[in-house]
Order: structure tokens, then sequence, then C-alpha cells
């Protein structure tokens, strides 16, 4: 076989794509054991086998089985900082269902969650800190039915929120002791 230069320049790209490829220069790659936050100092163990979503732009997003079947995402939010596309803030003073409230209020905003209603809000400890926890339902822009559960509390100068968003029924049943075990998980660091 006669290997011509144009030949050799398909097998270099080929070859320097594969490694691209292997090494995770793409959308997804695996989640680390721990998400740590140096603002903050947030520290949450992460579950074993998922997928980190790196062109995310709503947090840190981790997911199993694909970001339409499930996924976990991470906020953090300086405390009286300005809330793009808002005049509200969150204030170190606020109540957990005062920052559950606004929260909401922005998820609600978002121009896909047309068909978002809560369920319930309930006061929850996060991180050992006086929180929230809330659930809720949506419908996507494809039709798949949502669940979603989402715990948050003020831990030191940053409002921080576990976002847990799953197809319902399978996948958010599948994954929800994971999810409740990464809450579980949630500290401040040193």
């Amino acid at each position: 076989m006669i290997i011509t230069s144009r030949t050799r320049s398909i097998l270099k790209g080929s070859a320097i794509t594969f490694v691209v490829v292997a090494t995770g220069c793409g959308p997804y790659v695996s989640a680390p054991k721990r998400y740590s936050e140096f603002g903050s100092r947030l520290q949450v163990d992460l579950p074993e086998g998922w997928l980190q979503y790196t062109e995310s732009k709503d947090g840190y997003t981790i997911t199993h089985d694909g970001l339409r079947l499930e996924k976990i995402t991470i906020n953090t939010t300086k405390v009286g900082k300005k809330i793009e596309g808002i005049d509200r803030v969150y204030n170190a003073g606020m109540m957990p269902h005062e920052v559950a409230d606004l929260s909401v209020g922005l998820i609600k905003a978002k121009p896909d969650m047309k068909s978002f209603e809560v369920e319930r809000i309930d006061a929850a400890k996060m991180g050992g800190q006086d929180g929230y926890r809330v659930d809720a339902r949506y419908v996507d822009e494809g039709g798949l039915y949502k669940r979603v559960r989402m715990y948050g509390a003020i831990l030191g100068k940053y409002v921080c929120e576990l976002i847990y968003e799953a197809a319902d029924p399978v996948y958010f049943q599948k994954h929800e002791s994971t999810f409740q075990n990464v809450v579980s998980s949630v500290k401040i660091g040193q």
C-alpha cells in the first residue's frame, strides 16, 4: 500500500481527533469525587460514575444518563450580588422561606419553565444550616414530564443550592437516593 502525503494528513488528523476525544475535551468529562467551590468554600461529595457537563451556564451540572433524563446542578450566589434580569438580591438576613421564594421565582422566570408548578416548600437542613426543600413539576419543551427537588440555604456569605431534575417517574426515582446522599454530604470547608 502506498501512503501519500494526503493519506498521512488524514491519518494524522484522525489520530489527533482520537486523542482529543479520548482525553475528554468534549462537553462531558468524568465528574471528580468532590466538588469544591473556592469563594463559598462549599464542598459536596459527588456520585461515582456521573459525568460533568462542561458547557453548563446554570452552575456546576452533572448527569448519569443524559441531561434530558436527569441532572444535578450546584449553584452558589454571593449574598448581595445583583441577580441578572430582576431587581431583587439575596440578603444576609433572609429567612429560608424567603430565599426559597426568590429561587423559585428565578426558575419560573426561565422561558422553558412555563408549566412549572410548586408542589411544596418545606424547612430543611443543608450543610448544618437552616434552609429549605422545594418539590415541583414541569413539562419540558419536548413534552417530557419532569420532577424537581431543590435544597438551598445561606451558607456563610453565599446562597448555595442543589437542584435535582429528572424525568418522572422512572429516572427521578432511580437517582433520588443518590441526590439525597449528595445533599447530606454538603459542608463548608475551612
